[in-house]
């Protein structure tokens, strides 16, 4: 029998998407994906795309509380198992990679866990467009690279930069005073800001005045480099 799928869409706009996930995509039954309340960034992206499965957004509770989103998963997972026992090939796609900070894989844990096949593709994680997109040299000779999901102090961005560690800070709007705080204190060092990669509203701005007004949304990064 066929596997679930699990699928990286890029962070936005068809051009992100590899070859391999528009491919199985176009031979599957059925096509899941997230959303909020209000939007889908996935679905947007699916429906650029030379497909003709259904595609079903899975809305999740934007909440602290996490019982609510757990049942989201579980009932997901209990969905995908019936169809695919009933013979379906479905995939569950994601912006980004589907590997990284991905809601998407709370469903594979499940599914693996109840000895349904699935199978990972890997895609473009929005900080590496997003490097793309400004051309920067993300890392180089003993450079290191830290991805963090915006929780992080002042202190430990300092330690990290001047030990010539590149810092790219995920859901930056949980960062948005210790990145302004930083930019105050350290403005020799790089600041790209990021939001809607590959998407028609794309910004991207590194001016430290202009972003020490800024206010950063949940789904925006920031890349931060030693001179």
């Amino acid at each position: 029998m066929a596997s679930v799928y699990f699928l990286s869409l890029g962070p936005g706009g068809v051009e992100n998407v590899t070859w391999g996930t528009i491919k199985i995509l176009q031979h599957c039954d059925r096509i899941y994906c997230f959303g909020t309340s209000s939007q889908s960034f996935a679905a947007k992206t699916l429906s650029l795309l030379p497909i003709n499965a259904p595609i079903q957004v899975v809305k999740v509770p934007m909440q602290k509380d996490r019982e609510a989103t757990w049942k989201v998963y579980q009932d997901l997972a209990s969905e995908i198992k019936e169809k695919h026992s009933l013979g379906e090939k479905i995939a569950v796609a994601t912006e980004g990679d589907s590997g990284i900070y991905a809601t998407t894989h709370y469903v594979k844990d499940l599914l693996d866990q109840w000895g349904v096949k699935t199978e990972q593709m890997g895609g473009v994680p929005s900080f590496i467009a997003a490097s793309a997109r400004a051309g920067l040299h993300l890392v180089s000779q003993k450079e290191r690279l830290l991805v963090i999901p915006g929780m992080i102090t002042l202190q430990e961005i300092t330690d990290l930069v001047e030990k010539n560690t590149t810092v790219v800070i995920m859901k930056l709007s949980m960062a948005t005073d210790i990145v302004h705080e930083c930019m105050k204190l350290h403005p020799e060092y790089q600041y790209h800001y990021f939001s809607h990669i590959g998407q028609p509203e794309e910004v991207y701005l590194h001016d430290r005045d202009i972003l020490l007004q800024q206010d950063f949304p949940y789904f925006s990064l920031m890349i931060i480099k030693h001179p």
